[in-house]
């Protein structure tokens, strides 16, 4: 990345956080939407994703197009390796192809067919991605082992200029045989310039069932790219002419869009009208990704958008009817459809799990002008993953899962992501009370940064500021690997600094930074508690203090001083010594928090 190109627009988007929004019965969540009868659709309500519950093992409902959802994996192939949900999502890659044959064996035996889809966001996360240079060496390499019919592009992608070309450099894109699909993210110079880096579109058609759906892939104006590529933006894109002709293909049953963009940005509604001009009826899945949630919307009569959490924690399955093949049975009574799902997150509060597991419909079904939709969110669990497969979870494991877990750990040694380099005296929180003793972005601002990163250390004349979002991952009591560090801040942003300015100065560019408008797309958990952001302590009344930023934020520190002081400052690279936003976490915690462990204070 280079100073010239950094994204001055919207924060938030590298960096959302959110939690699961969703509705959850202990590990498979039951959901079904009829699109179009009710202004917000139809759903099944329950617990959410942080709850507990008992498992009920109930094999998934199938229908002509059947669809396994993933989307913000950022990396954590390897799985959870903390206690930071409950029930424990136990789950890794090996589960989910092991989750994949058993759901093939399936298919088999109904003449049905499986689309299995991600929405992009693969790296920036954890060290199994992150921890080469470049970003993915390893990574796309792995990923090749896991089936997948098609995936879309994420923001994060996009940061470096050296990941899209690895995308392409580690034989993934080709691996894909067209189902990379960046609609409207190109590259931007050289022979291939204005040529998608993956393709266009996909058309599936089911080996079994025949089914034919149109695969599309679109990410949201990101303005932060890397120099190599264009992101077209999106209303643009769906002027081009190869839509069309897409849209033209004959005897479409879906159209499945993979939208790395919130389930409310009204870009979804652009791509969605534009579809409608020559698909009036036919079903159109959109999959989101990008905000870090559990969510189910309804978008017309016969579209509907899900979205299917973060960092491996869910897996998302969408099922419902062809458009050649629908049949139309009586309408249900208003009072057999169940809780209604806020379509912009969790489900209403009270709904009771008898009113999750009644089935009062034929799944999948037409009726009149709509299109039903049965959805689950199932736990990254191995006995949530069984049970949605139908089989007992002594019998899940097989032998290519296995044998991908080994390589994955091979790896994870290779790039010594196992190294304890500290020990954490107690769990910190990123959505807690700065002022809190177990705030994460407290812990940053009052001991790593003046601690690690100014000089001298805990110099009173350097102020640190960052924008909310930089911490992607809660601390854990007890030993810190190298992993862990990569997974609490993995973006490596170096740091920038802006010389002599005044307290009141200061405090001023705080409050015009905190004054912005929060773009929905932003409004995670720790926006709610702590804003959008923090800073270290400085006397607010008078001195002079240099100002410490990373390069995410310069631009906009920046342009605040400027519209504080009425004149643009000086930036000025601080640091030499490579120290970045992960490597002055690695530094703190090896400094200050010295192995072997000791007393731990866990709030789990």
């Amino acid at each position: 990345k280079s100073f010239a190109r950094m994204n001055v627009g919207l924060r938030m988007p590298r960096r959302m956080l959110g939690t699961v929004a969703a509705v959850c019965l202990a590990g498979v969540t039951h959901g079904r939407a009829v699109v179009g009868s009710r202004p917000l659709g139809n759903t099944r309500g329950g617990q959410t994703l942080s709850g507990s519950g008992t498992s009920r093992p109930r094999s998934l409902p199938w229908n002509d197009i059947n669809i396994v959802s993933l989307t913000d994996v950022h990396g954590w192939v390897d799985g959870h390796r903390h206690p930071d949900n409950t029930p424990r999502l136990d789950a890794d890659y090996g589960d989910l192809i092991s989750f994949r044959h058993h759901m093939e064996a399936e298919a088999d035996r109904r003449g049905k067919d499986i689309l299995y889809l991600n929405s992009g966001d693969l790296v920036d996360g954890r060290g199994i991605s992150d921890a080469t240079d470049p970003k993915g060496k390893v990574f796309f390499k792995l990923l090749q082992q896991v089936p997948f019919d098609a995936y879309g592009i994420g923001n994060h992608e996009l940061y470096d200029a050296s990941t899209p070309h690895e995308l392409v450099d580690s034989g993934f894109v080709r691996w894909l045989d067209g189902g990379y699909v960046t609609s409207n993210v190109v590259w931007a110079s050289g022979e291939n310039a204005g040529a998608p880096i993956g393709s266009r579109y996909k058309l599936w058609t089911g080996p079994r069932s025949g089914v034919k759906v149109l695969v599309l892939g679109f990410l949201y104006n990101f303005k932060g790219a890397a120099s190599v590529v264009d992101v077209i933006p999106v209303a643009e894109a769906v002027g081009q002419s190869w839509v069309e002709s897409a849209l033209r293909e004959e005897d479409l049953d879906a159209v499945v869009v993979l939208a790395h963009m919130d389930l409310r940005d009204a870009l979804v509604s652009t791509i969605v009208t534009r579809i409608r001009t020559t698909l009036p009826t036919t079903p159109i899945q959109v999959l989101n990704g990008h905000t870090h949630y559990r969510g189910f919307n309804k978008i017309d009569d016969n579209a509907a958008g899900l979205e299917a959490g973060k960092y491996f924690d869910t897996v998302g399955w969408v099922s419902f009817q062809a458009a050649t093949r629908q049949t139309r049975p009586a309408a249900p009574k208003p009072e057999d459809l169940g809780a209604v799902a806020n379509v912009n997150g969790p489900a209403l509060a009270g709904a009771s799990t008898d009113t999750l597991s009644r089935e009062v419909v034929p799944v999948g079904e037409k009726r009149g002008s709509t299109t039903w939709f049965d959805f689950e969110y199932v736990d990254a669990t191995r006995a949530a993953l069984a049970a949605a497969a139908g089989v007992d979870v002594n019998d899940f494991a097989t032998v290519a899962g296995e044998v991908f877990r080994e390589e994955v750990e091979l790896a994870r040694a290779a790039l010594g992501l196992n190294r304890e380099i500290g020990c954490s005296p107690r769990d910190y929180s990123r959505t807690a009370d700065f002022d809190s003793e177990d705030s994460a972005y407290g812990l940053m601002m009052r001991d790593v940064n003046p601690v690690s990163l100014f000089l001298p250390e805990r110099n009173m004349t350097m102020v640190s500021i960052q924008s909310v979002g930089s911490i992607r991952y809660d601390l854990y009591a007890g030993a810190m690997t190298v992993d862990d560090t990569i997974t609490v801040s993995p973006f490596g942003d170096p740091y920038f600094r802006l010389p002599r300015l005044t307290g009141p100065q200061i405090a001023a560019t705080i409050s015009a930074l905190s004054g912005e408008a929060v773009h929905p797309n932003a409004a995670t958990p720790e926006v709610a508690v702590l804003g959008t952001w923090v800073h270290s302590e400085f006397e607010k009344t008078g001195g002079f203090f240099d100002v410490v930023t990373v390069e995410y934020d310069v631009a906009q520190v920046a342009a605040a001083v400027q519209e504080v002081t009425g004149r643009q400052w000086e930036v000025e690279p601080y640091r030499h010594d490579d120290l970045d936003t992960t490597t002055v976490w690695e530094k703190f915690i090896e400094a200050e928090w010295p192995l072997p462990c000791r007393a731990v204070h866990s709030g789990a």
